[in-house]
């Protein structure tokens, strides 16, 4: 009898499926239950398939990085919360919030450039350039969508660093720090789970007035069809964050379902209709 094809769950909506992504089989099990799901996260899957798979990791710091967060830390704004992005990553970069020369900065960035992000290190400094990069990555996210009104899935690296952040606020520090994280396929599944989040975040319509989707039928219709694909992405998160095993893996999978299941500060707040409607009313 031929062998029976391994089975997993599709990364945008946790379908069963038997059709893995190819780049990244001989690394880790990745599943897309179909073209059109593959299609979608391919924008920002593309960035940690194949080699980068598993252990999971993101592109190194790069020139063009380097150059939109020079625009940033120069941002000239008389919006109160793109003022205090920009104080933000002046302090996080070089410890104060104004008066830095270009030449400093650049200088601190090109330190940064060809530097991963590396989960669970031991080395200090590798900690330390890790806390930078992704500081960095979160606050030139948040400048992105709310100053340059870039969606989430124009910068998914920004993306994944702001969600990473968001959910694992409540682990442990001797687990987020821990060397579990290279051997653990499951931990890498999950930041892959994160990182497609991105394209279906996108379509959420977060940045438009509530008004315009009321008199729109067919507007109001793709919104509602975005918020449920949201709450389905986000409940296989869940679905694949119950499955831990290693007694690291449900330490660091208890401390992230709390932040996402939070009613008052979840990490995902989006998934809260009350939440959506201001946030549109207000924008």
């Amino acid at each position: 009898m031929p062998a029976t094809a391994p089975k997993g769950s599709c990364l945008v909506c946790g379908t069963e499926t038997t059709k893995r992504c190819s780049g990244c089989g001989p690394y880790t099990h990745l599943y897309f239950c179909s073209t059109e799901h593959q299609r979608l996260a391919w924008p920002c899957h593309r960035w940690a398939c194949g080699s980068a798979a598993h252990p999971f990791r993101l592109p190194a710091f790069s020139e063009k990085e380097l150059d939109e967060t020079m625009e940033m830390l120069n941002c000239k704004s008389d919006n109160p919360q793109v003022v205090g992005l920009v104080h933000a990553a002046n302090v996080k970069l070089l410890g104060k919030r104004t008066g830095a020369t270009d030449d400093e900065k650049k200088r601190v960035l090109r330190a940064l450039l060809g530097h991963r992000v590396v989960f669970g290190t031991a080395d200090d400094k590798q900690q330390s350039m890790n806390q930078r990069l992704s500081d960095l990555r979160v606050i030139r996210h948040v400048w992105l969508t709310t100053a340059v009104s870039g969606s989430d899935a124009d910068d998914p690296i920004g993306f994944f660093s702001l969600r990473y952040h968001d959910c694992t606020s409540r682990v442990p520090t001797r687990i987020k720090d821990g060397q579990w994280h290279g051997a653990s396929e499951w931990h890498s599944t999950f930041c892959h789970l994160l990182l497609v989040l991105a394209p279906i975040f996108a379509r959420f319509p977060t940045r438009v007035k509530l008004d315009a989707f009321m008199s729109d039928p067919n507007k109001l219709v793709g919104m509602m069809q975005s918020f449920y694909d949201l709450r389905v992405a986000v409940t296989h998160i869940k679905e694949h964050l119950r499955a831990a095993v290693t007694s690291q893996e449900r330490a660091f999978a208890d401390a992230v379902l709390a932040a996402i299941d939070d009613p008052v500060n979840s990490c995902f707040p989006d998934l809260s209709p009350l939440s959506s409607e201001r946030r549109l009313s207000q924008s």
